[in-house]
């Protein structure tokens, strides 16, 4: 037998990567055959380079070596015996390696230390056919390995600095990296057990878990901790959706799709990801539990950690109650909050009264802690058994604890001045964060007052100088608004407000600031929608006015600006108004933009009569052009008419802006009728003019268009204008069209590398799901993916495909446009398409 080695050793891991849907499809004897192979194959190499063998378990190997060089000559040579043996049925084992050198503790005949542990967790975040090294083991080879730069692994807060054997690409890794989760700045006090116990669930066969519980008991923070504890586990992520704020029941879907970041149908997009979703306050959309239940029937492998009020009463739910902490506990959370404000804080007998009489309620303990800047415990405890006497709780039908909850924002409403509590009660009109500017137009407060609510914790500061306020706050506030009678004015006020910003900010949206716009509006779209959905109900006017000079942002937001538009149309008698044309244009695009034609012709007409009963050159010309466009898209003979007709008004009015989007538009009518070289000549010209005068989105429309032009012409020029137009439309954020732009990378790479082209074009698919494309374009995206599975082969190109599915859109346009690879750098007018 071998020898163990000591000293400095490299520790290699291995796994078989989903090898539990491998056991599924194969079933148990071809399973077992293919195990065997796999098991023989591996201790051969191993053998070969002089490896021990420390243990193996199932499908996982752990081998020590003396020397590096020899681990890493072991797991390539044991890679390229995999990808050429025979498997029974026919399926691959795909297997994933890490290595990290180290001083392990020997303990004959294993290793112990963390050494161990991190060439463990190494292998975790790696992809079957990977193999991936520590810094440490790359330092003392000489074999070239891809630099991965630093990731977070599980259990290890320090980032690692990660490298790949080969040249293969894989999908991000999986680190801790793909999630949006934020790890809050606050200590998690307690519930070690309660959390525990959730991560047993998440961990068994639960599909479904809710932890349900009274406002304030903390259910949101321990779905967190739990789902940033589990991390690991789930290949394709954790993603938090926050459901609060959504009030309309066809937004839940758009809301999840955001979250994690997928464009298309929900259950498409996640049929063959492996992740949790953490779907938190589910409690008032009574939609939310058929959307969950066929979103788990369709996606096998999705889990979701639910938070609501009450159980959702499905038969796959496993319900865990969030109880208040026991006294103790809720004494030490009001001591470390406490802390935060006085760090010499000592705790007395009075603490464990107040944890008492708050019923261990963790917001109320926080709100609470809070005065301790100002008030001694005993203090606290006084003026709190005032407020309850006296104030009382919440609603008679509450239950007890939520009253309890009430009675302590009673009590922190009541040290207010009466400046405080004006401007306290009007900023629950709004939803989400809010900046300074918004605080001033709608609550009539100053930055001092402010402040002051900062100080004493009804407010929070949020990102990029911009405040917010916790839910339950903000529904106290709306409470005391309501009771004021200052909910029309303060609702009227917000509306206003950021129909002003929107007014103020519509011109940039033209220039070069367009990208810098999209995101300050984006980070007010909460309360954008909040503004839209009050107005619907109250203003009918000002809701249209809102929503038509947003529509570029609608764009952006895909099928959630399409639902907000049919409620909005529908709400209120059809006016002949300015404020409902612009409705009815941006409802117009949308619905071209999802593939309903009559309906967008529809729309748009109706707004085109409008605009030209009020006498409007620039809008009814714009309407024009889009309608132009739309009758091309029917196959209507009067489209290029219509077109030209609304491009000679933009012209006649001094419409630079819109006259360049009617050139745009002629030049997809070239590309759609076969004049390519026509259409790439004006697409040319219409990109260098957007470029001219600042227009990046139609100049990276306008790049797009002559890409596809070009392709069809077999111009050596198209792969790099391929590459051109994908960089435009991702640095504008033309989410709509960067499908387009990778599936134009991938036309222009299909015979020089159809690997990575079939990827790309599986990203592009997931992209453009539900979107309209042109037969120009629909020819060149089947051109490209016959090309690429004939050169890749059936089985190959649908695992790649796959591989791009799942991607996501930031990893794909990096991979598309990743500069230090000699074949992206190769399209620069020399690769052809085929």
């Amino acid at each position: 037998m071998r020898a163990q080695p000591t000293g400095t050793v490299t520790l290699l891991f291995t796994d078989v990567e989903g090898s539990t849907r491998l056991l599924r499809r194969l079933g148990g004897r071809r399973y077992a055959d293919a195990l065997g192979l796999h098991r023989r194959l591996l201790r051969e190499a191993f053998e070969r380079h002089e490896g021990y063998e420390v243990d193996h378990e199932g499908d996982s190997f752990f081998v020590a070596f003396a020397q590096a060089s020899a681990a890493v000559a072991a797991a390539s040579e044991a890679q390229e015996t995999l990808a050429r043996a025979e498997w029974p049925g026919g399926e691959a084992f795909p297997v994933r390696m890490g290595m990290h050198t180290g001083e392990a503790i020997t303990e004959p005949p294993k290793y112990v230390g963390l050494d161990v542990h991190l060439a463990a967790r190494i292998m975790a975040a790696g992809h079957g056919g990977q193999v991936l090294l520590s810094q440490a083991t790359r330092s003392l080879v000489d074999t070239p390995a891809a630099d991965l730069g630093e990731h977070t692994l599980k259990d290890f807060d320090e980032p690692v600095r990660l490298f790949q054997l080969g040249g293969r690409r894989f999908p991000p890794l999986l680190t801790i990296a793909n999630t949006n989760l934020v790890r809050p700045p606050t200590s998690f006090v307690a519930r070690t057990d309660e959390l525990a116990e959730v991560l047993t669930f998440l961990r068994s066969d639960a599909r479904l878990v809710t932890l349900t519980g009274p406002g304030g008991t903390g259910k949101t923070r321990l779905a967190l901790e739990a789902a940033l504890a589990s991390i690991g586990d789930w290949p394709n992520g954790v993603w938090f959706v926050p459901l609060a704020l959504v009030s309309d029941e066809a937004l839940v879907e758009p809301t999840i799709a955001s979250a994690v970041g997928v464009s298309g149908e929900l259950r498409e997009e996640l049929r063959f990801r492996r992740l949790l979703l953490v779907l938190d306050n589910l409690e008032h959309l009574s939609a939310a539990p058929p959307i969950v239940a066929d979103l788990l029937a369709a996606c096998p492998d999705v889990r979701v950690l639910a938070t609501s009020r009450t159980r959702l009463n499905l038969s796959i739910e496993q319900e865990y109650p969030v109880s208040t902490l026991p006294t103790a506990d809720a004494a030490e959370l009001f001591v470390q909050r406490a802390r935060l404000r006085k760090p010499r804080f000592e705790p007395d007998d009075s603490v464990l009264e107040i944890a008492g009489r708050l019923d261990g309620l963790p917001l109320a303990l926080e709100l609470a802690a809070a005065r301790i800047k100002v008030l001694t415990p005993a203090q606290i405890l006084e003026r709190l058994g005032r407020s309850l006497d006296v104030i009382g709780g919440g609603p008679a039908d509450a239950p007890e604890r939520q009253r309890t909850l009430w009675a302590a924002i009673d009590w922190s409403h009541a040290l207010l001045d009466d400046d405080e509590k004006a401007l306290f009660r009007r900023l629950g009109v709004f939803a989400g964060s809010f900046d300074l500017e918004a605080a001033e137009a709608v609550g009539g407060g100053d930055l001092d007052t402010l402040a002051s609510l900062v100080d004493k914790s009804l407010l929070r500061p949020a990102d990029q100088g911009r405040f917010a306020m916790l839910n339950v706050l903000r529904e106290y506030a709306r409470g005391r608004l309501e009771v004021a009678g200052e909910m029309r004015s303060a609702s009227l006020a917000h509306v206003v407000h950021y129909l002003r910003l929107v007014e103020r900010t519509e011109p940039e949206l033209r220039t070069s600031r367009h990208m810098e716009t999209i995101d300050r509006l984006e980070a007010d779209h909460a309360n954008l929608v909040r503004a839209i959905e009050w107005a619907v109900e109250n203003e009918h006017e000002l809701a249209l006015d809102l929503f038509g000079k947003l529509r570029h942002v609608w764009w952006d937001r895909g099928r959630e600006g399409w639902v907000l538009a049919q409620r909005v149309l529908a709400a209120g008698p059809a006016q002949p108004t300015p404020a409902r044309a612009g409705a009815l244009h941006a409802a117009s695009g949308l619905a071209w933009a999802y593939g309903d034609l009559e309906q967008a012709v529809s729309l748009d007409e109706e707004a085109l009569e409008i605009y030209e009963q009020l006498d409007d050159p620039i809008r009814s010309g714009n309407a024009l052009v889009f309608l132009g466009t739309l009758y091309q898209a029917v196959g209507r003979a009067d489209g290029r008419e219509t077109l030209e007709r609304g491009l000679a008004r933009l012209q006649e009015a001094g419409d630079e802006y819109g006259a360049t989007i009617a050139m745009g538009n002629l030049s997809h009518f070239a590309l759609e009728d076969g004049e390519f070289a026509a259409a790439a000549l004006l697409s040319e010209q219409v990109a260098a003019r957007a470029r001219e005068h600042g227009f990046e989105f139609i100049e990276a429309m306008a790049t797009c268009n002559q890409a596809f032009a070009l392709s069809h012409e077999d111009d050596p020029r198209a792969g790099g204008t391929a590459l051109s137009a994908l960089r435009l439309c991702a640095q504008t954020k033309l989410h709509l069209w960067i499908g387009n732009g990778l599936f134009l990378v991938a036309a222009a790479i299909a015979a020089d590398d159809p690997r990575r082209a079939a990827v790309l074009l599986g990203a592009a698919e997931a992209e453009l799901q539900g979107a309209r494309m042109a037969p120009a374009e629909t020819a060149v995206y089947e051109n490209a993916t016959t090309a690429v599975r004939a050169a890749l082969g059936a089985a190959a190109f649908e695992q790649s495909m796959e591989e791009g599915r799942v991607l996501g859109r930031d990893a794909a346009v990096k991979l598309a446009l990743d500069s230090s690879d000699e074949r992206a750098r190769s399209l620069d007018g020399t690769v052809r398409l085929s």
